[in-house]
């Protein structure tokens, strides 16, 4: 009988370093299933950044965009700066008002200035080419190369 005694007890050991295991294995996975939801919390985030400088990136390359048209109006009003500053505010309001992209806005106005448009005359212009432009469903661009031909066509003033 002692044979099967130490067989019992030796079974009971293994069992019990069995359940140890098991019990250390469960806390493992539970641990990396934490971990996991913490990586992917991380992952979520990165994302969420990501976006973030993509859309600073395209509100950098719009600003950009629209101080070279800006410039480019400079251009055509030298030693202006007044002018040039209420057209670029213009610009802007429009842009803001009426939901059009700000370097169409600011395109359309060197367009109009170097079609003729007077600088101190180009504000109104502008507001009646954005409407014009929402009405139409098209670019500023367009609506400003409309009015333009259309006025050089009569012979008119702007």
């Amino acid at each position: 009988m002692a044979k099967v005694q130490i067989r019992i007890g030796a079974t009971n050991a293994a069992g019990g370093a069995i359940s140890g295991a098991k019990g250390d294995l469960t806390a493992l996975g539970m641990a990396a299933k934490s971990v996991r939801g913490e990586l992917a919390s991380m992952a979520a985030g990165f994302m969420g950044l990501d976006q973030g400088i993509q859309m600073l990136r395209s509100a950098v390359t719009e600003y950009v965009a629209f101080e070279k048209s800006i410039s480019l109006i400079g251009t055509l009003l030298p030693g202006q700066t007044q002018q040039l500053a209420a057209l670029s505010a213009q610009a802007e309001k429009l842009s803001v008002s009426y939901g059009l992209a700000a370097e169409d806005v600011s395109g359309a106005t060197f367009q109009a200035v170097s079609a003729g448009i007077a600088a101190k005359d180009a504000a109104a212009f502008m507001d009646v080419a954005a409407r014009t432009a929402v009405a139409g469903s098209t670019s500023m661009t367009t609506a400003v190369d409309g009015l333009t031909t259309v006025i050089g066509a009569y012979g008119l003033n702007a």
